[in-house]
Formats: structure tokens, sequence, C-alpha cells
């Protein structure tokens, strides 16, 4: 079917709830979808009724194909329209990034303890050293349990992954969500003067999120209210494409917090992103689950890693103000680049395994997806 034809099916008169999906069909909160090619699946429309009102009429085409070099792609509508292409290509990654990805952000990232400089604890944390950093509970039939790691980013939003808000990839009911800001030890029970408790309002899965191989894995949750921004809470800046260029080398490594399976106090792990092939070689789990640029690899396989508790917690690199000689006094602020996704299982047994890599869902890939939430969160 021409694209044409897809179209007009679209924006005129055929959509149809969707009872069967293929692995990769949108998954929402509420969708509707419709597959507008009987003979492929390749090409998905989607319409989210969910959307604060400045955003009610968008509407998304999903290709999932691979275009030959110099293919051209007519589209035509019959009415005016704004458009917007997420394309993704090597070709026209700078040029997107510069126009839609841009940065720094102000007014984030910095522990107000830490006067915005870069921590040098190693693992060793204490209360407001990661003002951003979430815990999420979730109502189990008789009693709330903490589930996953969030990252605030926002008055009203938490970042998170897709597979923390959701159930074998249909989205949780937001009052069975519960977020605490400030906590710093999960043991103890009871609410102090620096945690703030919050509920869920909405939760945002991302549309393409596909459970079985965890594809898409970022999801938003907006508070019921506003969090309080204090010495122990504060929000995390997001990741900008041209950070890259105050870090003061080559090789990013970034910082993951976490409770692991104790629940003691959050520690940090340091890990650097490594390549693809690197990831792909040395993890034969990874070569199915790294099909583009939408996850990238973490880790130093030597057995310090993170566990599938710590799912939803930030991968987050500082970011100097200015290109700097020493790593130990830069003055700069904490960018959330990624978020944990996965990790590979020991041997028959559903234990993390701590010698392989972790992959992380690449925020560099969602940054006009969650710009376009945020924008909105006063409606």
């Amino acid at each position: 079917m021409k694209m044409k034809q897809a179209i007009l099916i679209l924006m005129c008169y055929i959509i149809r709830i969707k009872s069967e999906a293929p692995d990769w069909a949108p998954v929402g909160t509420p969708l509707i979808t419709h597959f507008p090619c009987e003979q492929t699946q390749d090409i998905v429309t989607w319409f989210d009724q969910s959307l604060p009102p400045r955003e009610k009429n968008r509407y998304y085409v999903f290709i999932h194909k691979v275009l030959p070099e110099n293919s051209s792609l007519r589209i035509i509508f019959d009415s005016d329209v704004t458009i917007t292409f997420n394309v993704r290509t090597n070709y026209l990654e700078h040029y997107i990034a510069n126009t839609l990805n841009s940065g720094p952000q102000k007014n984030c990232g910095v522990a107000k303890n830490r006067l915005g400089k870069m921590a040098t604890r190693r693992n060793v944390t204490k209360p407001g050293d990661w003002p951003w950093h979430a815990a999420i509970y979730r109502y189990d039939e008789t009693a709330s349990k903490y589930i996953c790691g969030g990252t605030l980013i926002s008055k009203n939003f938490i970042l998170t992954a897709a597979h923390c808000a959701s159930l074998r990839g249909i989205p949780l009911a937001p009052e069975v969500l519960t977020v605490y800001l400030g906590k710093f030890n999960l043991n103890r029970r009871g609410i102090s003067n620096r945690i703030q408790k919050k509920e869920v309002k909405r939760i945002i899965i991302h549309e393409m999120f596909e459970y079985n191989h965890l594809y898409n894995d970022i999801a938003l949750l907006k508070l019921d209210s506003e969090a309080k921004f204090t010495k122990f809470v504060q929000p995390a800046c997001l990741w900008y494409s041209n950070a890259l260029e105050k870090l003061p080398s080559d090789t990013i490594i970034g910082s993951v917090l976490g409770w692991g399976l104790n629940g003691n106090r959050l520690k940090e792990f340091k890990m650097p992103m490594v390549s693809e092939t690197t990831c792909v070689y040395s993890d034969s789990f990874a070569a199915d689950l790294i099909i583009d640029e939408s996850k990238f690899c973490a880790g130093f396989l030597n057995g310090s890693s993170i566990c599938k508790s710590d799912s939803g917690s930030a991968y987050q690199v500082f970011v100097p103000d200015e290109v700097q000689g020493s790593e130990t006094s830069e003055h700069g602020a904490w960018y959330v680049r990624g978020i944990v996704s996965l990790t590979a299982s020991k041997f028959n047994t559903p234990t993390c395994d701590p010698e392989k890599y972790v992959l992380f869902t690449n925020i560099d890939s969602y940054r006009i997806w969650i710009d376009a939430y945020i924008d909105n969160e006063d409606y």
C-alpha cells in the first residue's frame, strides 16, 4: 500500500482498536491504533486519547523498515498540518540533535551539599548526595513494596523504565504506584522531614514499548502534586547531544544508584559506557537486544554491577561547566544519560549476573518524546 493511502486512512476515516498486535506493537494509556497495510505490519498509525489539550490533534505514523540509500518518501495530507520527522539516520543525526535536543539545562543536577562539584566518595553516599533519585513502590494485594528506581526531572515528573510501570506490557493503574523522594534507606519505615511521599496521577508508557525484548523501555510518572525542592529533593538534568564537548575525555564514566538486594542505604556504582561491538561480542544476550541507538551498554565485567531491583534508575554523567584538567574539582551538573533496562541472568537462575554488561535505554534517542510531555505538564 502506498504511503498516501496509509496517511489518508489515518487522517480521515478508518481507525480501529487493535486486539492483537505483533511483538513491536505500540502500548499506550490508552491508544487507538491501526495497521493500514494488511499484507505487512511494518507500518502502524496511532492516536493517544490521553494527551493534554494542546496535543489532542497529534497523530503518529511509525515505519519499521530499513530504507535503501537514496530512497524518497512522499507524504500527502488532505489539510494543513505541522509535521515532525524523527528519522534514524547517521547522516541527519548531527543536524537533528542541534535543533531539537538543545542544552545545557539550568537549575538541575546539582546537590545542595556538593556546591556543584563532582563526587569523589566512590560508592559511599549520604542523604542529600543524590536528591533526584526516587524509590518507586507498587501496591501488591496487601502491601506496598519497592520495585524500581526513578529520577525526578521536574516538579511533576519521574523518569523510569517502562517495565517498572507496566505488567507484561500493560500499563499499571496509577493508584497502585507510590513515589518516595529523598529516601535514603529502604529498610527504615516512616516519613522523615526530608522524605516526600507522592501518589501517581498518570502513567505514560512509550507508545512503542515492547515487553518481550524491552524495546523503547522508557516511561514517565506524573505526580499528583508538585515536588517541593529542598536540600534532599532536587531535579536531575537531561542529557543533550553537545554535552560530549564538555567532557574531559572520550571515555564516558557514569554513576548508577541502587539499593541492591538488601535495601540498606543508597549506593553509587561507577561504570564506563562500552561500544556496541564490545558489548555484543562479550555478551551474547545483547546481540538480539541492541538493534539501534535506543540502547547502550555499560559495565566492568568484574562482579561490581547493579541488579534487577535497580531497574529504572538513571545512568548519570557529570558534565562540567567548562572542560578542565581535574575531574575532582570541576563545577557542573549531573545529566541523565540512560535508564537501567535489563541485565543478563545467571545460567538457569532468575538472579542477575554481575559479570555481564548492563543495557540502558538511551536518553539521547528520547529527548523529543520526553520534552513533549514535560512542556505540557501544566495542563
